[in-house]
């Protein structure tokens, strides 16, 4: 792209997620990652990540960017940081936090005492064993989801990090199936799993459970993902 039509000289910035969320939950190579540093690096761009949906122990580390070596220049973080709580957060270097003075980026509802009181409690937790389950019942998790790909042709893909989990639903000529993949996610919540849809052609199913999920809890939902799969 920086060769044939922009100038890298004029980019100000790359913002990216470290692994694609409504996208479709897709994990990029390490070495893409690496590859996107060196040329910010290269061309003195700024190297933003959102960090929204994979930080704070989604992915099994407290930050996506942890599974790349890789650090951004500047990072977004909410969601998960306050456990349902409206808070967010932009994290960046030293060098740029302190060229803005005091108070230059604030906001009405900023530095809510209950929100911070609760991203407290929701640190406190991530740091007492919660991170670690998400990656041991995470990887867990991906082994049942593979056990139902070798089930079910229907299923294309299963792919992601920790807790941050998807499958890729597919019909016989392994085209997307976004027609199957809201059917299933149908079925699931008549047998009470919630599950929700993302991906450009909405045929990617993900999983999204608390940290603090247990073995037996997946079990379930694979069992009941199973079932439903079983009836199309």
């Amino acid at each position: 792209m920086f060769k044939k039509l922009i100038d890298p000289y004029s980019v100000a910035a790359i913002i990216m997620e470290p692994i694609q969320g409504e996208g479709g939950y897709i994990v990029p190579p390490v070495e893409f990652v690496k590859y996107v540093r060196k040329v910010c690096d290269d061309y003195g761009i700024m190297l933003i990540f959102d960090e929204v949906q994979t930080g704070f122990g989604r992915t099994g580390k407290m930050f996506a960017q942890e599974h790349f070596g890789v650090k951004p220049d500047i990072f977004t973080t909410a969601k998960a940081i306050a456990s349902g709580f409206p808070l967010g957060a932009v994290i960046a270097k030293k060098e740029y936090m302190e060229k803005w003075p005091a108070g230059a980026h604030g906001g009405t509802f900023g530095g809510n005492p209950v929100a911070c009181a609760a991203a407290l409690a929701t640190i406190d937790i991530l740091e007492n064993g919660a991170i670690e389950n998400a990656e041991k019942m995470g990887s867990y998790f991906k082994s049942q989801l593979m056990k139902l790909k070798e089930k079910h042709s229907c299923i294309g893909d299963v792919r992601g990090l920790g807790l941050m989990l998807a499958i890729e639903m597919i019909d016989e000529k392994g085209e997307p199936n976004s027609v199957l993949t809201k059917k299933v996610i149908e079925g699931a919540l008549d047998n009470k799993l919630l599950l929700l849809s993302c991906g450009c052609d909405k045929n990617v199913i993900r999983f999204i459970a608390p940290t603090i999920v247990t073995k037996k809890e997946i079990d379930i939902a694979v069992g009941i993902l199973d079932k439903v799969l079983k009836s199309f």
